[in-house]
């Protein structure tokens, strides 16, 4: 009795002394439906704080192109919501693989190799949740991608297709691995994935629209090189159509940016200057968007050029050049705009060459020269340095050589 006593009582004085140990709630994820509704915790705010994954009561397991999968806390069956009505997922912190986070990081900073490297290892895991081993094998492809590496993009984009070819991330790997064939010289194989994508049950109207756009800019650039007026009406009449499908929608007001810049394009490449002056001038004055501006004023350059050419106008030069001057100095970092800067910096460094005092023979028109020259090689270099795969980057190198 002695010794139950003696073992009770100190078993209470345990309890005294040692801390009490709270079990941690447990946190999960939430859904953001567009029409407001949240899934998860429905009184979350947005973005949500740590106390709302807190109080969230669902898993998310898979993210797909027709249907978001989750897990309800003590329901066996697994649920799904249409992945058209999800506006956003925040995924809980705490439940995110490590590596996931820190490779999207050094994406971020350029830090491309050591990316792959973290990214890899999360794609492999099979005790990642679904979702984070796919987005892991999609990023692995970017980053491949970002490194200049195409070959091995293209390796990693079709071992994403091959592995998830559900993925919500399956349009963005087919278009990255259309662009990545037309880098390469493969236009033919970049129409056929784009329009693979219209193929995707569940590919939503919108992303269905701007795979259109692409293969209509794809024909246009085809057209345009073997210049071919028949091929560019045919794109002219594919980007009007597309305009036109894009009216009343809302959301989309870089593609419609991007059909209007297309048509412009068309326009130019067909000889019909002044037309296009017009429709460019009228893009800049209406236009709130960056991207589209910055077409639209690299389009309205190109055009005042061509439409001068072999006239030696000095006035038109300068004002394409000023048209030029505002892509490179207020949308240089516009998203999306990087061929229209890299055009603009090349045109710029030839508008700086072609100003140049004809005759130099006084100190003044000889400053004006070398001033002239160095401008001209500053764009070049700048185009090289920025967009050293860009076609633009190769005809700096031929004018700076």
């Amino acid at each position: 009795m002695k010794t139950a006593r003696f073992v009770v009582a100190a078993s209470l004085a345990l309890l005294l002394v040692a801390p009490v140990l709270v079990t941690p709630a447990r946190a999960g994820d939430i859904i953001l439906l567009k029409s407001g509704r949240k899934l998860g915790n429905a009184k979350a705010s947005i973005p949500p704080a740590d106390g709302d994954y807190a109080g969230s009561n669902i898993t998310v397991t898979e993210e797909n192109l027709d249907k978001i999968v989750f897990r309800i806390d003590n329901v066996p069956t697994p649920q799904d919501t249409k992945a058209a009505d999800v506006a956003e997922i925040f995924h809980d912190p705490s439940s995110t693989p490590g590596d996931l986070i820190r490779g999207q990081r050094l994406l971020g900073n350029s830090q491309f190799e050591d990316a792959y490297s973290v990214l890899e290892g999360v794609a492999k895991d099979k005790r990642a949740p679904k979702w984070a081993q796919a987005e892991a094998g999609f990023r692995m492809g970017e980053a491949m991608w970002g490194a200049g590496a195409l070959a091995d993009a293209a390796k990693a984009f079709d071992a994403f297709l091959a592995q998830w070819n559900n993925s919500k991330y399956v349009p963005d790997a087919t278009k990255a691995n259309a662009r990545i064939k037309l880098a390469s010289g493969d236009v033919k194989g970049a129409r056929t994935a784009f329009l693979s994508l219209k193929k995707l049950a569940g590919l939503p109207a919108a992303e269905k629209l701007e795979v259109d756009y692409w293969i209509t800019w794809i024909d246009e650039q085809v057209a345009s090189q073997a210049k071919d007026k028949s091929g560019l009406e045919k794109a002219l009449k594919g980007y009007k159509t597309l305009t036109t499908s894009l009216k009343g929608r809302t959301g989309v007001d870089e593609l419609r940016g991007k059909a209007l810049l297309g048509s412009a394009s068309c326009i130019v490449a067909l000889g019909r200057y002044a037309e296009a002056q017009q429709i460019t001038s009228k893009l800049v004055a209406s236009s709130d968007d960056p991207l589209t501006r910055a077409g639209a004023y690299t389009l309205l350059g190109r055009a005042i050029i061509l439409e001068s050419a072999g006239n030696a106008d000095a006035a038109k030069n300068k004002e394409a050049l000023l048209h030029f001057l505002k892509v490179v100095t207020l949308y240089g970092n516009t998203p999306g705009a990087e061929d229209w800067m890299a055009e603009a910096l090349y045109r710029a460094g030839m508008m700086f060459d072609e100003l140049r005092p004809p005759s130099a023979k006084t100190d003044e028109d000889k400053a004006a020269s070398r001033m002239g020259r160095m401008r001209a090689v500053r764009e070049w270099r700048e185009c090289v340095a920025r967009f050293p795969r860009s076609s633009w980057a190769q005809k700096a190198k031929a004018k700076l050589n």
